[in-house]
């Protein structure tokens, strides 16, 4: 964790109603983090992600959390005995299917919770659908979750991520009005921290975003900024909890 900004307890960086853009949060982590966020100060939720919103309600939709993946290998057999599709086919559907499941249940988590909240279903890269989004009235706080992982990756993964990372936020500097934003949390690579070989662009990528954030707190002083790696140690909730007390709290915890 290594959080830039001031000092001291920081409970009215968001306030009742006011608006956080959260990219790439429909599922996951980023998810995890901008619930807690807004259940603890009330504010609004704009979610982006590349989960595309089932059109209709299949019956895969209602299963329990519990009995998930046995109604998803269900499907994926019927998909290759049933339907003739071939196995990657199935394979990709099904884990389509599983990411629509985990966006509908968090959005009914919303509900359920009283949050206000809205979903657009984009690339976190796409210049085009953040200028419409950060043009939302006015933008108070911004997390940017972890970058994702395709199947298969376009060159090397390390570049992959560090261009993923860094060119969101980088493609955010001429949207947001920075005077008005109090709030700006980013997740970093965790992989880079372990100094495996061929994890170098993990590493650099982790490095200059928390640079980045750091000069963007100091031309605008009302701004805490956050960045952030957090594995697989401890439960959602225990990760969720460390993230609001490293953004809110007078001190980083222990890690």
């Amino acid at each position: 964790l290594v959080r830039v900004g001031p000092r001291g307890r920081r409970d009215d960086l968001l306030a009742r109603g006011e608006l956080l853009l959260v990219i790439d949060g429909e599922r996951g982590p980023g998810f995890e983090y901008a619930f807690s966020l807004a259940r603890r100060t009330g504010a609004r939720l704009l979610l982006t992600g590349r989960t595309p919103a089932p059109t209709d309600r299949p019956t895969w939709l209602d299963a329990a959390p519990e009995t998930l993946e046995m109604v998803l290998g269900q499907l994926q057999h019927d998909l290759v005995e049933r339907q003739r599709m071939g196995p990657a086919a199935a394979q990709q559907q099904v884990g389509r299917a599983r990411a629509q499941w985990e966006l509908m249940r968090n959005l009914d988590r919303l509900r359920e919770a009283g949050i206000s909240a809205r979903y657009h279903c984009c690339e976190r890269l796409d210049a085009h659908a953040l200028e419409r989004l950060a043009g939302e009235a006015p933008l108070r706080g911004v997390i940017v979750g972890p970058p994702p992982m395709p199947r298969q990756l376009p060159g090397d993964p390390g570049e992959y991520l560090l261009l993923t990372a860094l060119g969101t936020l980088l493609g955010l500097l001429p949207l947001v009005d920075w005077s008005q934003l109090r709030l700006l949390a980013a997740c970093t690579p965790l992989a880079g921290w372990s100094g495996q070989p061929g994890q170098g662009p993990l590493a650099l990528a982790g490095d200059m975003l928390g640079w980045l954030i750091q000069s963007l707190q100091q031309r605008h002083p009302q701004l805490r900024g956050l960045a952030f790696a957090m594995g697989g140690q401890g439960t959602g909730a225990s990760r969720s909890d460390m993230f609001l007390e490293a953004l809110l709290g007078s001190e980083l915890p222990r890690v």
